[in-house]
């Protein structure tokens, strides 16, 4: 059987219509509700019409913005009535009610340019507050501006990316009982290779400084050490990007200060593209030796596919 039929019948039309067409008789009630400090509970109160209707009555007055600030008015003032008081439970845990040392602590972080979530972690920390209490501090108090967070300021500065960071395929390899992150596909199979070439590496702890082509100070770290020689795995095609060469130039830097050396590894540095490399790919992944999400698997297959069709052609 065919799919059923969308139930627009004729009557539902012309009710619509007429809905429509008597929508200006309910525009004085409209204007009158909203620019009395109204709301859209408020409007559907008074009057009998569909929301949608309501809304877009609303919208043709250009009355949008101002419901949407009565709302947000009438919201604020609600907490600011009962944040002293408010003791409600969520989830079986009491809330704790605002004090007045709760306030200053959040107005001095709030004006010396403290982010949300050093917020969050300061009250966590010293109240033991979850995140509606935080949420309510920001309802009563203003929300905090959005602070410079490039270069230095960024939380990530200094520090190792997750294993999640970049947009490549990502996962981990088990090798001497170590798990070793990868966050892209020729990662993967160089690391591959060389485990079955017996080469033994370890993934780089050293954190290069650079300053990137937008006169920012950043950090990164190289890939991965063997035999005491540092090695950054990029795809020929990212090689002479502006910001790659000025992390190499600061990688060369590095090396040099403290008397180390360091290279490039690219696609055809190792065979990493040989079929008994993916076989041995595919046998790591059955055997649970490499972990990839569904999504990122799916993703491998993808790639092999089309390099597999590039190398046919």
């Amino acid at each position: 059987m065919g799919k059923k039929p969308k139930l627009t019948t004729f009557h539902t039309r012309k009710r619509n219509e007429i809905d429509l067409k008597n929508l200006n008789l309910y525009s004085g009630i409209v204007i009158e509700i909203i620019k009395n400090g109204g709301v859209l509970k408020d409007l559907i109160n008074e009057i009998s019409i569909p929301i949608k209707q309501i809304n877009r009555l609303v919208a043709n007055l250009g009355l949008t913005d101002k419901r949407m600030q009565n709302s947000l008015i009438l919201h604020r003032e609600r907490a600011i009535k009962n944040w002293k008081e408010y003791g409600s439970k969520q989830k079986g845990v009491e809330l704790k009610p605002i004090t007045e040392m709760h306030r200053n602590d959040y107005i001095k972080m709030k004006n010396s340019g403290k982010c949300i979530a050093d917020i969050k972690k300061f009250f966590k920390k010293k109240y033991d507050f979850r995140h509606k209490k935080v949420y309510q501090l920001i309802t009563l108090f203003g929300k905090p501006e959005r602070a410079d967070q490039s270069g230095k300021n960024n939380p990530m500065y200094g520090r190792s990316p997750s294993c999640k960071a970049g947009i490549g395929i990502s996962g981990s390899i088990v090798t001497n009982g170590e798990k070793i992150i990868f966050r892209s596909s020729l990662e993967l199979r160089v690391f591959v290779w060389l485990i079955r070439n017996n080469i033994y590496f370890k993934l780089s702890k050293h954190r290069i400084k650079y300053i990137d082509e937008n006169e920012i100070h950043r950090t990164y770290n190289p890939d991965i050490v063997i035999d005491k020689k540092i090695y950054e795995i990029k795809p020929k095609k990212l090689i002479n990007l502006k910001r790659n060469q000025l992390k190499f130039q600061a990688l060369k830097n590095y090396c040099k200060k403290f008397n180390l050396s360091w290279g490039i590894i690219q696609e055809d540095t190792y065979n990493i593209n040989t079929q008994e490399n993916i076989d041995d790919i595919f046998f790591r992944i059955k055997s649970e030796e490499i972990y990839l999400t569904e999504k990122n698997y799916k993703r491998l297959l993808k790639v092999l596919e089309n390099e597999g069709k590039n190398k046919r052609s």
